[in-house]
């Protein structure tokens, strides 16, 4: 704006005066017909000052500007018309880099055309322009902010001087006294405003440029980006830091569109199975007209509301348990007598129970069952909540259903995206009902009654702390808004309805059934003030401020450590009948230290460069490990916090998430950092411990898929990463090991939902009813650009534009000679009829799978059909070029014989000869090799030599077994196989030994537990059979043990599989053997 000379012009109907802030130059040409005014700086204002008359027309013609360009530069360049967005269509279709528009303010300013992102609805003035002055400009984006009027005087006397007054020097000098005394008092004005604006209240304020850097991001362009569909991400989303890892940049944009094709069809692929895998547990009944029918037996509802009992209400007091039971003996002399609220109520405790249920051979329902009754349980109270029935709103009993409706969405995965919403409508129930006021300051009630609001409204605050932390969204709650005191340190037998004396609580160096709450409840202020820190874009960027909120609650989270170790080491007697348990510990833990990894995980990043910062980057470091610890075991034998996190969304899947991130960016840094002068004796011993927690976390992600997750892309994001950190331990190039990850990461999501989806054609027959029009592929790369929003992205992106190594042809799974087992053919035809609720037959179509075969690309011409199924001949032939190929490498013959394990396919056509084909070898290598990465690249070269050769899938010879088995178990499972000693194949320089076989069978069993009839499931069926035959013939031909073999879980964390599918196997052995398998009684 410097130097730009601004005319004057009279109008016939007004008189405008065009100005800038904080001066005018004194360099002023006067003219009978215009004034023309240099200016120095700064931003324009109008002044107007309308006339009561019309004048006669100027006597100068008026000069007419040139209409401001609104099209974009390029449709200017290429004269197309242009729809004005943000980025127009045209730029959006021809894949144009940017969509530039030319600034709006040329004719004033020399500044260059700017790249428009997403519009700014207004723009607030920066000299302290009232908020109401930005709202009122919403609706037009070029208008200048408008000013003070001017004095009527000046205006007048301004038109005078131009409409005939000769110009002389001294007018016009004082016209210049009179605009600079004019500019000085609206200068003055603005700062006085400033100053009145700055004692009000923090609302009041404006929003300082600084101060909102954090908010400006937030609506950065996002590339075709759908309006209708957003989500916002907050400051301590896991995905504003992936952008800090490698192998994102190394993979994108370097791949051929075959590739890209069939990536594409992969995800898709997962996504159909998700969405079908979650079709199987949606319930489309009505609001039932007696919540009764809903209850399960008596001996199943025990069972559930125990483990309901010990998990979280222990952590959330929700229910005054003695009342509670109270009520549940009464149900069951008379359930037509039970209340609807009660009903409710004990339906919401069976359902959070169900995620802890551990099933026993005398149990009657199988945990599939009670999953899917707690589903239905679910959705039928959230629809009797939003119907209008004559129930009370505002009520202690409808805010224990809502605050168990909450519990019960995160502990089954339903809609755990949405619990800040659902946990702000529950905190203004609460301030409604008068919660957020301490007992003592309102009207006179029972004991009971006084603590059982503390106890809720502390219930109430964490979940609204915790889901806040979890969406991002604002807390949208202080301390100053309440004053309730945190509930006392009682039992629940030492208060009841009928007492009112007031009860006099226990020591703190007393546990009792309150002591987990009221230490959570103690950090209640610190807590708050982050939340308020992370989650508000006008926060400061302090770091001191950090660290006195990190030095709080470090310092809470220090005597928590002591009093549970204090409680631990009193030992139980009558006034201490309890300990804290496993799982109390470690959500004490995980409530409060997610706040310390999301305070300093932002400032670990800058300690790259500026070692200020060093010690959040230890900190960050130290909170990760300590939240992806294993729980410790519990000693009455209950794994309830492996369930969970098996099963639970929200927190529960995504701090686990946080940590592991946050525990790579450590571990990346340090290998990618110059070698130290001083190398640290430990420093090996720290990055291995930092790597088995990723390795730990990418373990957790393949159960959780297993069990009932939908989402793939931590999974899939787990194993790229793990990749990495692999390929920069041992110096070597990580492109083509990404690139390997990600193939072998999504092929096993796709096989593991097509089995939890009821096989392949099931999927696809689900796949036709859902709209996949919003998202193509994961919404990584979105996510990257602007963490601020999380748009839908459509089909036109996806990830795999990433390069990633692929083979021609379609991704092939294990099918089923029918011809080769005449016997298990018939069998299966017979349980289909027996056995109908648990299989179902269908037409010839439902049998068949029929990928679409994609062109081989040109690097790699195949002139020859790929064989998809491979025979015994086969695997012959390649095996024995493969032990050649072996000998080409002078590590792998310094090496041999390389002993590897093999199940699956390659078992039961090589042993048990129950099949005659399969698709590939899966393997698993020698655990004392399994480290040395140049073992597996030279075993992986061999095998995509000899796949070259016999033109074989490039998959034939892999070693995906490894993920079934966690890390800590490989190196016994290795020695328990090769102790049973059964050589499959052997070489000079390759020896394949079967698996120990109660391991595969595990694995069939869990695989027939989450399949429905198809080809997949007549295999796996059959090997079943075949494996039990062979440890029946083992143990002398007796029958084996059903428990036993049903609680077969070496990983430790394993679902176990449900009696139905026992059932079936045993009825095929049965007609096949004509004796039993597994022992009666």
């Amino acid at each position: 704006m410097h130097g730009r000379a601004l005319e004057y012009h009279e109008n016939p109907l007004s008189c405008c005066w065009v100005g800038f802030k904080y001066g005018v130059n004194a360099d002023i040409s006067a003219s009978k017909v215009s004034l023309r005014f240099v200016i120095s700086e700064f931003r324009p204002y109008i002044l107007l000052a309308p006339t009561t008359k019309a004048t006669s027309p100027p006597a100068f013609p008026f000069r007419k500007r040139r209409r401001p360009a609104l099209a974009c530069e390029e449709c200017r360049h290429r004269k197309i018309k242009c729809d004005r967005s943000t980025p127009c269509g045209p730029c959006s279709r021809s894949r144009s880099k940017t969509c530039t528009y030319q600034n709006l303010q040329d004719e004033f300013s020399t500044t260059a055309p700017v790249v428009r992102k997403i519009s700014p609805r207004a723009q607030s003035d920066s000299m302290g322009q009232s908020r109401q002055q930005s709202y009122e400009q919403v609706g037009n984006a070029n208008a200048y902010p408008s000013a003070p009027s001017a004095p009527a005087s000046t205006s007048s006397s301004l038109a005078q001087s131009h409409n005939g007054s000769p110009a002389t020097t001294e007018h016009v000098q004082a016209l210049l006294n009179r605009v600079q005394t004019l500019e000085k008092k609206l200068q003055e004005a603005s700062r006085s405003g400033l100053d009145e604006e700055s004692n009000d209240a923090p609302r009041a304020q404006p929003v300082p440029a600084a101060a909102c850097s954090k908010a400006s991001k937030v609506f950065k362009k996002k590339k075709k980006s759908n309006y209708e569909k957003m989500k916002f991400r907050g400051q301590n989303h896991w995905m504003r830091y992936i952008k800090q890892f490698d192998f994102l940049g190394r993979l994108k944009g370097a791949t051929g569109q075959e590739e890209q094709a069939e990536m594409r069809a992969v995800v898709r692929k997962c996504k159909r199975l998700a969405n079908a895998a979650q079709v199987r547990y949606l319930s489309s009944q009505s609001v039932p007209l007696d919540f009764r029918d809903h209850v399960p037996p008596k001996e199943t509802s025990d069972l559930l509301i125990q483990g309901y009992f010990r998990t979280f209400e222990s952590v959330f007091r929700i229910v005054h348990i003695p009342s509670f039971m109270k009520e549940y003996a009464d149900f069951w002399v008379n359930p037509k007598a039970a209340r609807d609220l009660y009903v409710i109520k004990l339906l919401l405790v069976m359902a959070i129970g169900t995620c802890f249920y551990q099933e026993t051979p005398n149990s009657d329902p199988s945990l599939a069952s009670l999953r899917a009754a707690a589903t239905q349980w679910i959705h039928t109270v959230e629809a009797w909540i939003s119907t209008p029935y004559q129930k009370p709103k505002a009520t202690l009993a409808n805010l224990e259903i809502r605050c168990l409706l909450l519990v019960a969405r995160q502990v089954n995965m339903i809609d755990g995206d949405s619990i800040w919403v659902s946990a702000g409508s529950l905190l203004r129930i609460a301030m409604l009902m008068g919660l957020h006021r301490d007992p003592s300051q309102l009207f006179q009630m029972s004991t009971l009654h006084a603590e059982h609001r503390r106890r809720l409204w502390a219930t109430v605050v964490e979940l609204l702390l915790q889901s806040s932390m979890d969406s991002g969204g604002p807390l949208l709650l202080s301390t100053d808004d309440f004053d309730c005191e945190p509930p006392s340190n009682v039992d629940d037998s030492q208060i009841d309805e009928e007492s009112s004396a007031p009860v006099i609580p226990k020591p703190d160096t007393i546990f009792t059934e309150s002591s987990i709450q009221i230490a959570l409840a103690k950090t209640f202020p610190v807590r708050i003030a982050i939340a308020k820190q992370i989650n508000g874009f006008r926060s400061s960027d302090s770091y001191s401020e950090t660290l006195r909120l990190a030095g709080d609650l470090t310092a809470a989270c220090q005597q928590h450590t002591s009093a549970i170790n204090f409680w631990q080491s009193t030992p139980s007697s009558e006034i201490t009948p309890v300990q804290p348990s496993p799982f109390q510990t470690k959500l004490l833990c995980i409530f409060t230290n997610r706040f310390l990894l999301s305070l300093h995980l932002p400032y670990a990043l800058k300690a790259k460069t500026n070692q200020t910062y060093y010690f959040s980057r230890q900190a960050a470091l130290e909170t990760s490990l300590s939240l992806l610890e294993p729980v410790i075991p519990d000693p009455k034998g209950h794994d309830d916090y492996d369930a969970l996190q098996l099963r639970g969304v929200g927190l529960f899947r995504d701090v686990p998430l946080h940590a592991a991130v946050s525990v790579a960016l450590e571990l990346t840094t340090r290998l990618s950092a110059p070698p130290s002068t001083f190398p640290s004796a430990t420093e090996g011993a720290a990055r291995a411990e930092a790597r088995c927690a990723v390795e730990r976390f990418v373990e957790l992600s393949a159960a959780r898929l297993a069990a009932e997750e939908h989402g793939v892309k931590a999974y899939i994001f787990g194993r790229c990463l793990l990749a990495q950190i692999m390929c920069m331990e041992q110096g070597i190039l990580m492109d083509e090991e990404i690139r390997r990850a990600l193939k072998e990461g999504t092929k096993f999501c796709v096989e593991v939902l097509e089995r939890r989806a009821g096989g392949s054609e099931a999927g696809e027959s689900i796949a036709d009813t859902i709209d996949e029009s919003p998202l193509g592929g994961f919404d990584w790369d979105a996510s990257i650009q602007d963490p601020g929003l999380d748009f839908q992205m459509p089909d036109s992106w996806s990830p795999f534009d990433w390069p990633v190594q692929s083979r021609p042809g379609p991704i092939a799974y294990p099918a089923f000679d029918e011809s080769s087992a005449a016997k298990t053919s018939w069998a299966l035809t017979t349980i289909l009829v027996d056995v109908g609720s648990r299989t179902h037959s269908a037409g010839p179509q439902h049998w068949v799978l029929k990928p679409k075969t994609l062109k081989p690309g040109p690097k790699q011409p195949n002139p020859l059909p790929e064989k998809q199924q491979l025979s015994a001949q086969d695997f012959w032939q390649g095996l024995e070029l493969l032990d050649a190929e072996f000998e080409k490498s002078e590590l792998l013959s310094a090496l041999a014989p390389i002993r590897i394990l093999s199940t699956g396919g390659f078992l039961a056509i090589a042993y048990f000869k129950n099949r005659e084909s399969t698709v590939d070898l899966d393997y698993f290598l020698d655990p004392e090799l399994f480290e040395n990465e140049d073992v597996k690249y030279d075993i992986r070269t061999a095998a995509e030599a000899v796949a070259s050769q016999l033109v074989f899938p490039a998959s034939w010879f892999n070693d995906e077994m490894t993920i079934f088995a966690s890390r800590s178990i490989r190196p016994q499972l290795f020695q328990d196989s090769l102790d049973q000693d059964i050589v499959l194949w052997q070489g000079k320089r390759l020896k394949v030994y079967a698996v120990e076989f109660e391991w595969a069978l595990e694995r069939k069993i869990r695989r027939l537990t989450h399949a429905s009839a198809g080809r997949s499931y007549s295999s796996d069926l059959s090997d079943a059979v075949s494996i039990l035959h062979f440890l029946v013939e083992r143990n002398g031909d007796q029958p084996l043990d059903r428990d036993h073999i049903r609680q077969l879980n070496r990983n430790g964390f394993e679902v176990l599989p449900d009696e139905r599918t026992l059932d079936v196997v045993a009825h095929i052995y049965r007609q096949m053997y004509n004796k039993d398998v597994f022992i009666e009684g």
